[in-house]
């Protein structure tokens, strides 16, 4: 990084800040005869904080069941090819059991966004989610200058299952495109094993990670995991999925099933099952905005 920009984002503004942080002990942030553990962590590039990356990587690691986003932005291409490198490592110490992977996010809202997130989904074998920078891809596998992308298929095998959708609503009796509308992501939401969650202000993206001031919250409570993962999957699909710590895998695929069949209502003029869609690009991608 240039000097003089290392200067200005990690600038103190308050010299002793730190200093009187580091005074306080844990016990200063305990209720007493509270019931959950949280934790807040933050984005602080004027102080070289990343503990909202180190909490994804955490979670991650500790992945045995399934992880579920709800995010504006799922563009930060480290956190995909992290995930893939720690299942794989689970797999060589013998862990068979497949992780499954939801993933809710929005139509980027410019084309300059397309790219960060064609990274992603094309990590998590979901290319041709994205139409243009799919037959690209292709293209370059054909002239030997890149390997075909990989496949659902392909990565299901390899032990991770995963479904990339948006939520759109439509008329009740829909006749032409308009009559669909997209509902737009805003939501920073993380959910992990039942066990733990995330939610704040971070996108999955570069920024979020390291850039931008962000502040997340980081809990263990239970019972608020698995009372937000059944709503969550209630408004989303239609099912709250299994009791606390079941088998994901009834509830994948109808994820991956329903949002397939949505996509195709949509081009059938029908009308939505829910608001599931999977998720789609159809446009040339300009230069890459961070």
């Amino acid at each position: 990084m240039d000097k003089k920009l290392e200067e200005a984002v990690y600038q103190d503004p308050d010299g002793g800040f730190a200093a009187r942080r580091k005074k306080l002990v844990p016990a200063a942030f305990a209720l007493p005869n509270g019931r959950h553990s949280a934790q807040l962590v933050r984005t602080q590039p004027m102080h070289r904080e990343k503990g909202i990356k180190e909490c994804y990587a955490n979670l991650t690691r500790q992945l045995e069941r399934y992880i579920f986003f709800q995010n504006q932005y799922i563009q930060y291409e480290e956190w995909a090819t992290y995930l893939k490198e720690c299942v794989q490592r689970l797999r060589q110490d013998g862990y068979t059991r497949p992780i499954n992977v939801f993933i809710l996010t929005s139509t980027p809202e410019s084309d300059g966004m397309d790219l960060p997130t064609y990274k992603v989904a094309k990590e998590l074998g979901q290319s041709p989610t994205m139409v243009y920078e799919h037959k690209e891809a292709v293209e370059l596998a054909k002239k030997k200058k890149a390997a075909l992308p990989i496949t659902a298929e392909q990565l299901s095998e390899s032990g991770i299952n995963v479904v990339m959708g948006s939520l759109w609503t439509c008329s009740a009796k829909p006749a032409s495109s308009g009559d669909y509308e997209e509902i737009y992501i805003h939501a920073k939401v993380t959910i992990v094993d039942d066990v733990a969650f995330t939610i704040g202000s971070a996108n999955l993206n570069v920024r979020s990670m390291a850039l931008d001031s962000e502040l997340n919250l980081l809990s263990q409570a239970l019972d608020v995991a698995i009372s937000l993962r059944k709503e969550l999957f209630q408004r989303c699909a239609g099912k709250e999925g299994p009791e606390q710590f079941g088998d994901m895998q009834d509830s994948i695929k109808l994820w991956i099933d329903l949002a397939k069949n949505n996509r195709v209502a949509m081009r059938r003029t029908e009308r939505l099952a829910g608001q599931l869609v999977a998720f789609h690009v159809d446009r040339k991608p300009s230069s890459p905005v961070i």
